[in-house]
């Protein structure tokens, strides 16, 4: 079985109301990702799991403002 999984959270450390009107705009550095906060999720009562490994980080970010 093969899953994919999105998670959604707030962080108040990402509050960009000060950026009003070109919040809509914004655009990251990727070295940002590797500070942010990313929730440690898992399955309780699970046999076993496995991440996927590539020679790529495998990632996506989008900020919604």
């Amino acid at each position: 079985m093969e899953i994919y999984i999105n998670e959604m959270w707030l962080d108040p450390a990402l509050n960009f109301e000060n950026l009003n009107p070109c919040k809509d705009n914004l655009s990251l550095n990727h070295q940002v990702l590797d500070r942010l906060w990313t929730p440690n999720s898992c399955f309780v009562n699970s046999k076993i799991a496995q991440i996927h490994e590539s020679p790529f980080r495998n990632s996506f970010f989008s900020l919604i403002t």
